[in-house]
């Protein structure tokens, strides 16, 4: 049986020739800085990546994902900034973090099928991907008999968990926003249940008790939303 270090030293091995496979240049094992450490940086074309290494032999103790928590992923966030201030000649796009289903469950409130994501990717320029996928037909048959379409509501409501999850992370620990309100909403298509949805939010206010956010959601491989919002407001609350 090998030590914790050993373990995670195979774990980064393993990482580091998975992330060469496709196709990610390498540029810094375990960068150490007083805000914290990050085992591997990579770069993909002009995404900067941070990656968070965790090697399980077993699921007693949880997950890989799940032990990744809210103080980590602020931790990398600073500990990212820091590389960049020491580093020239580096791509503008970061990429920082994925968190699935059960991730999401431990920061948010919602569940079952009130939960509309099913991955957010957190990037360090606060901005956040949520990812969701509306399923079979009947999601919506109700809606539009015979030719059933995503609600507007549920792609809203979709972007507006997506900002949750971004500012509670970015939050002290116990607050959580909850949305109030929004600006000018543009529906510019439909979407249809099957379709991968993308929310791309980000982060335009945030402080102790209010965060706002503009958002665009996107269905398919399209880069053109479908549906564009120009104010998501939340006032923080402690729970």
């Amino acid at each position: 049986m090998k030590t914790t270090k050993e373990l995670g030293g195979l774990g980064e091995k393993i990482a580091v020739s998975f992330l060469r496979k496709k196709g990610y240049k390498i540029l810094e094992r375990n960068f150490h800085s007083h805000f914290g450490e990050i085992d591997i940086v990579a770069q993909e074309e002009k995404t900067l990546v941070f990656v968070e290494v965790k090697t399980r032999w077993s699921k007693k103790f949880g997950t890989p994902e799940e032990s990744v928590n809210k103080r980590k992923i602020q931790s990398i966030g600073k500990t990212g900034q820091y590389f960049r201030l020491t580093r020239k000649g580096l791509p503008e796009g970061v990429f920082m973090k994925i968190l699935n289903r059960k991730a999401i469950e431990k920061v948010m409130p919602h569940r079952g099928r009130a939960l509309l994501l099913t991955h957010v990717r957190i990037n360090s320029d606060d901005t956040a991907d949520g990812m969701y996928n509306f399923g079979a037909e009947e999601y919506c048959a109700g809606h539009m008999p015979g030719w059933p379409i995503i609600r507007g509501v549920d792609l809203v409501e979709m972007a507006a968990q997506t900002m949750g999850v971004l500012a509670i992370l970015k939050l002290p620990e116990g607050k959580i926003p909850f949305l109030v309100g929004t600006g000018k909403i543009r529906f510019r298509r439909h979407a249809f249940p099957g379709q991968d949805i993308r929310a791309h939010v980000k982060l335009t206010h945030r402080s102790s008790n209010a965060v706002k956010a503009s958002a665009s959601v996107f269905a398919g491989d399209s880069m053109t939303p479908i549906v564009e919002i120009d104010g998501l407001m939340g006032v923080v609350a402690v729970v």
